[in-house]
């Protein structure tokens, strides 16, 4: 990885994301973010950034396999902006986006009483950045489960929201689960297989999700959705198989 010298904001709104984090780091994916917010509509600007600025505070000791969680969450919201990906232009989106781990990972720094309350921590969002952001992190959040509930409660959530009527939490969890199981071929290998466990069996509802008319997609922004959903099944059937994994069991374990 390469800070010294970065490149500009036009080449780095043509970059792909993971070539900008192999090479610039969060400095990169920062500055991408960065141009990709003057592109907004200068009236909601101010808030997401306060956003950005928030989510780094709260997140900046937090690691993600071998990289900083930030550089997670600066890319979940790029993704989510950017007229190479989802392309929504809509402030509390992208706000929304750049807090939503914030309650799952940090309710007491956000006013909750305890690490686990979350209903403090969003009514803080609430104060902080309305009701619209309060609503999109409230619907992102995963919910408290005891450890041997833990992954079947967060698959039934994704479940959940694939089938969401709005359309936010929907564009909004795929922004973030593109950045999962498509980040597993820059991550060590004991973490491959078990993301993979994790991710594959509610990427059935993310395939049927990309599909919904409803959501406010351009052409080219649902075919970016259906490729990654594409490639996020390519690369966990490959993970699986090359650890004497049967894919279509976890592919098909709620069918």
């Amino acid at each position: 990885m390469t800070t010294d010298t970065l490149p500009s904001a036009e080449e780095l709104l043509a970059y792909p994301l993971h070539t900008i984090t192999e090479m610039h780091g969060f400095p990169g994916l920062h500055d991408r973010f960065v141009a990709e917010v003057a592109l907004l509509p200068e009236v909601g600007q101010d808030m997401v950034m306060r956003a950005a600025g928030l989510a780094l505070e709260l997140h900046r000791d937090d690691k993600r396999d071998r990289e900083p969680y930030v550089n997670h969450i600066m890319r979940v919201a790029t993704r989510g902006m950017s007229i190479n990906h989802f392309g929504i232009k809509d402030p509390p989106f992208i706000t929304g986006l750049l807090l939503h781990d914030t309650v799952e990972d940090h309710a007491r720094e956000l006013g909750g009483v305890n690490p686990e309350d979350q209903e403090g921590a969003l009514t803080t969002i609430d104060e902080l950045f309305g009701q619209d952001v309060e609503g999109l992190v409230r619907a992102l959040t995963n919910p408290i489960a005891s450890k041997g509930d833990r992954l079947r409660a967060y698959q039934e959530h994704v479940m959940d929201l694939m089938n969401n009527g709005e359309w936010r939490p929907v564009i909004g969890k795929l922004s973030d689960l593109f950045d999962n199981p498509l980040s597993l071929p820059y991550g060590r290998r004991e973490r491959k297989v078990r993301a993979a466990r994790r991710y594959a069996p509610v990427w059935v509802n993310v395939e049927e999700a990309v599909e919904r008319s409803s959501l406010p997609l351009t052409p080219e922004a649902r075919e970016y959705a259906r490729n990654n959903a594409r490639k996020g099944r390519a690369i966990m059937t490959a993970i699986l198989r090359s650890n004497d994994q049967d894919p279509d069991a976890f592919f098909n374990k709620y069918r």
